[in-house]
């Protein structure tokens, strides 16, 4: 915007020309007066400048909160897995996208779950559920996807090729098997399982 105003004031000539009337007429104090205009339009710039800036600095900040807000919104806080709303806005599209293939959806329960929390706090399951994502994530390379719906629930969706495919009880087995094995947290070894 100033660029083009002193453009404009330089093709015209408009400076010249107002030096030459100011010599032309001694009379009138215009020093002060375009003295004034210039910290001004000096001024406007800067706080608009400065205004930019602050709203650029907002919108980020709003986009920043948007995407942590569609985060805590399909994502379990804990474990950072994908949560029932996640699971149940992802079904109806996979449906339609495998069409005639299958899907299987596995319910993961945590055995003796309750019993971590109860003998050794909140705290302690916290860490324990954590681990646990944290190995469903790492064992699970079929193209599962993984999520928690809550407590001590998880789910997974595994493609099928037919309705005889048995890869789904072949992951249910594995699940069964991985949960039983021992999980270490700061000294303490929890005997869990998972039906």
């Amino acid at each position: 915007m100033v660029l083009f105003a002193w453009l404009f004031i330089e093709r015209n000539d408009l400076c010249d020309r107002f030096f030459r009337w100011m010599v032309d007429n001694p009379d009138y104090e215009v020093d002060s007066f375009v003295l004034a205009f210039l910290l001004g339009s000096i001024g406007i710039t800067v706080a608009t400048c400065r205004r930019f800036m602050e709203l650029r600095q907002a919108s980020a900040a709003r986009d920043l909160a948007e995407r942590h807000a569609q985060q805590l919104a399909y994502h379990d806080p804990l474990t950072g897995l994908p949560n029932r709303r996640a699971l149940n806005e992802r079904l109806e599209p996979l449906t339609k996208q495998f069409g005639n293939r299958r899907l299987a959806l596995i319910f993961v329960d945590l055995d003796r779950f309750k019993s971590v929390n109860d003998m050794h706090g909140h705290a302690a399951g916290d860490r324990l559920l954590r681990l646990v994502a944290e190995r469903l994530r790492e064992e699970c390379v079929l193209g599962e996807t993984i999520y928690r719906l809550g407590g001590d629930e998880f789910a997974l969706i595994v493609p099928m090729s037919s309705a005889a495919d048995e890869v789904p009880q072949a992951v249910a087995r594995h699940i069964v098997a991985m949960m039983a094995e021992p999980f270490a947290d700061q000294g303490l070894v929890h005997h869990i399982g998972a039906s």
